[in-house]
């Protein structure tokens, strides 16, 4: 079955979900990046839009607030850490061995976000809402706290 025999609303459909996730990843970009220049509480959702190149509304049609792009950063923490984990325990290792993996995850992981004002924030967060990121944020929470220790 050919891209010709594929209906064109069908196509069409598909078009509009592709472009839809673009400009939501677009908007994540530009906000975290916006965190990270100025810090969370001085940034300022009119100038992730224009930046963003989209209008104020799609903002807040993809995230209706800044603690909304935080969350997406979490889930997303969570899930890459959750299938990283996974495979470590596919090796059925010791504990020391499965240890050694968590805390080679959390360090990969809250490096990857690169800033520590954007990590103090997901920390923030955490203790907010942590009802909307669920059980999966209990680790992130304990390695956020565990690599302030670290790195203190």
């Amino acid at each position: 079955m050919g891209p010709s025999s594929v209906d064109p609303k069908t196509r069409v459909q598909k078009s509009r979900s592709r472009q839809r996730a673009d400009t939501k990843e677009r908007i994540f970009e530009t906000a975290l990046r916006e965190f990270r220049d100025v810090g969370f509480a001085s940034a300022q959702i009119d100038r992730i839009a224009t930046k963003a190149g989209i209008a104020r509304g799609t903002f807040y049609f993809h995230f209706p607030t800044k603690d909304h792009v935080m969350l997406e950063l979490a889930r997303r923490i969570n899930r890459r850490g959750a299938r990283r984990l996974a495979l470590v325990a596919e090796g059925e290792p010791d504990l020391l061995e499965y240890l050694t993996g968590l805390v080679d995850l959390l360090i990969d992981e809250f490096g990857r976000v690169s800033d520590a004002g954007l990590n103090s924030e997901l920390l923030a967060l955490y203790v907010r809402r942590l009802h909307d990121i669920g059980r999966s944020g209990w680790w992130s929470l304990i390695a956020l706290t565990g690599v302030g220790v670290i790195v203190l």
